[in-house]
């Protein structure tokens, strides 16, 4: 998906450069009046107190159209064969767990803040309640043996949808091997996209013997659209009480 919005993104600032090109040259800049200027700031500057009220206003409004509109996510421990482990409202840092049956441990770890924002599908309608919002994930997956040598799994995954229907898409970017004790920055990163098709199907084979299937990947770009809503709505009652005092 990330070389989608790639080419988009190209595509656009292509766009932008010809229509830039195409405008006249502007003549020198010129500063604005100072009477001007200074008659503009005096128009829209309330005092301090008056602005941070207004602010707390706003902030108050939009609570109560989430409440009205939306609905505050609940969560569960689990998701497949893992178990959150470190997983808080507010706290953008989240920690899956799974023990697996030959003594690996599998986790996973998403930082919310990392996370990008899907894109609007160009052919949805306005007011299409079905359009995608919220963040899709950008994680990382460790395999780790008892040993303490690692496998460390770079993902992106979101949806691809084409009319009614969904598919969710999981891709590996970045592959590595971490022998204990090595630190993350030291760690030698392969593109899978450049692998062989039969190696890059069996690393995915491997990964879904560890619990991270497709019904995983399905239910965790679920988990992180809630998750990302949550943390708003606990922004907006933080940022209220803040501006409230």
């Amino acid at each position: 998906m990330s070389r989608f919005n790639l080419a988009r993104s190209l595509v656009r600032s292509c766009r932008s450069l010809a229509a830039t090109a195409a405008r006249p040259a502007a003549g020198p800049a010129r500063m604005a009046p100072l009477r001007a200027n200074t008659a503009r700031q005096f128009h829209t500057c309330l005092p301090a107190l008056d602005q941070q009220a207004e602010f707390a206003n706003q902030l108050m409004v939009e609570i109560k159209d989430e409440e009205d509109n939306g609905e505050a996510p609940q969560f569960s421990p689990t998701m497949g064969d893992f178990t959150f482990t470190k997983h808080e409202v507010g706290h953008p840092l989240v920690v899956l767990t799974n023990n697996t049956d030959d003594g690996d441990t599998v986790t996973v770890t998403v930082d919310i803040n990392e996370c990008i924002h899907s894109e609007a599908f160009e052919d949805e309608g306005e007011g299409d309640e079905d359009a995608p919002s919220g963040k899709e994930p950008q994680f990382q997956i460790e395999i780790a043996k008892a040993s303490g040598d690692s496998m460390i799994f770079k993902c992106e995954a979101g949806e691809d949808r084409e009319g009614s229907d969904v598919e969710y898409i999981f891709a590996i970017r970045e592959v590595g091997f971490k022998p204990k004790g090595m630190k993350d920055e030291d760690v030698y990163l392969s593109e899978p996209n450049y692998w062989d098709d039969d190696l890059e199907a069996s690393m995915r084979g491997y990964l879904a013997s560890k619990g991270v299937d497709g019904e995983f990947i399905e239910d965790f770009c679920h988990y992180v659209h809630d998750k990302e809503y949550a943390d708003y709505l606990s922004l907006l009652e933080s940022m209220y009480t803040f501006t409230k005092e």
